[in-house]
């Protein structure tokens, strides 16, 4: 259910509701209520993202982001001179690099420690 259906029921209906999942350890809001979609949510499917909205999927700043184009990283288009510093970022390239950073947890092996009696060691499996 949608947050807006939700809070078209009437409020004393809704307290019935949640109080009966209350009883039954569930909290109804949390689990049930879909929050509504914003704008910049309804046009994620766009290959292109703005800097700050390229710092916000990569959990970075737009510095970043900014060496990150600088040192090639990830493909970016400049806008026309009529939107100085009007940067793009291609999504798909950005999700590549992304992605090419992620370690691969089972490249990881673990060894017993000479130092600490019975403890292991993780160290990177060469191949």
């Amino acid at each position: 259910m949608s947050k807006a259906e939700w809070e078209a029921i009437d409020p004393k209906i809704r307290d019935m509701v949640v109080a009966a999942f209350k009883m039954a350890e569930i909290d109804f809001e949390r689990d049930f209520i879909v929050p509504d979609t914003t704008e910049t949510e309804k046009t994620t499917t766009s290959p292109w993202l703005t800097r700050e909205e390229a710092a916000r999927y990569s959990k970075c700043s737009t510095d970043t982001i900014d060496n990150w184009i600088a040192k090639g990283y990830i493909v970016r288009a400049k806008l026309d001179a009529s939107k100085p510093g009007g940067v793009l970022i291609d999504r798909a390239s950005l999700e590549k690099f992304l992605r090419s950073k992620v370690e691969n947890p089972k490249k990881r092996v673990r060894k017993t420690a000479q130092s600490v009696q019975g403890g292991y060691r993780v160290t990177r499996r060469v191949d």
